[in-house]
C-alpha cells in the first residue's frame, strides 16, 4: 500500500486532466525513489519502495475521447468480480487519492487498484504491465482473458477491452 500511496502523492502536482494509460510494476528491492518526468502532454511517475518499483504513464486529454467498443466476453476468461463504490472509497482514502474520477456512484476503478487485483491473480509474476484502453467503473464485472503466454486482456463487464496485461 505504501507504494501506491507514494505514487498518488507524486501525482498530486500533475494537472487534473491527465489520464493513466500505462502502469508497470516490478518486484525488486531497490533504493527508494520518487520522480516525476513531464514532456508536453505526457507525464511519468517513477516510485520505488521496499514493495517494488511502480512506473505510471499519463497523458493530458479530454475524457470524452475514449470510445467504449464492446465485444463478446470469451468463455475462456476468468471472472475476477466487481469492485464496489465502498471498496474504491476505502482504497482511495487509504492511499490519499483525491482524483474526482475515483469518487461517487459512477467512480472509475483506480489503475493501482486494478493492478493490485491482477497481482493477486498472477502471484508468480515478478512484473506486470497494464496498458489501459478504457475505464472500468464501480460495480462492473471484471474479466481476465488469456491471450497467450503471460499476456492477458482485462475486460469490463460490458465487454469493453479495458487493458492489455503482460506478466513476467
Amino acid at each position: 500500500m505504501q507504494l501506491y500511496r507514494q505514487f498518488i502523492k507524486a501525482g498530486t502536482a500533475l494537472p487534473l486532466e491527465v489520464y493513466l494509460v500505462e502502469l508497470l510494476w516490478i518486484q525488486e528491492r531497490i533504493q527508494r525513489e520518487v520522480r516525476v518526468i513531464s514532456k508536453r502532454n505526457v507525464f511519468e511517475i517513477h516510485v520505488a519502495t521496499e514493495e517494488g518499483r511502480l512506473i505510471g504513464k499519463m497523458i493530458r486529454t479530454q475524457q470524452g475521447n475514449q470510445k467504449r467498443v464492446p465485444m463478446e466476453i470469451p468463455e475462456a476468461g476468468k471472472l475476477l468480480g466487481a469492485i464496489s463504490v465502498r471498496e474504491i472509497e476505502a482504497f482511495v482514502t487509504a492511499v490519499g487519492d483525491k482524483n474526482p474520477l475515483h469518487q461517487g456512484e459512477s467512480a472509475i476503478v483506480p489503475g493501482c487498484m486494478l493492478l493490485d487485483l491482477v497481482r493477486k491473480e498472477l502471484p508468480e509474476a515478478r512484473g506486470i504491465e497494464i496498458r489501459f484502453k478504457a475505464p472500468i467503473f464501480a460495480n462492473q464485472d471484471i474479466h481476465l482473458f488469456p491471450l497467450g503466454e503471460r499476456a492477458y486482456q482485462l475486460l469490463a463487464g460490458d465487454g469493453v477491452v479495458a487493458g492489455i496485461i503482460r506478466g513476467s
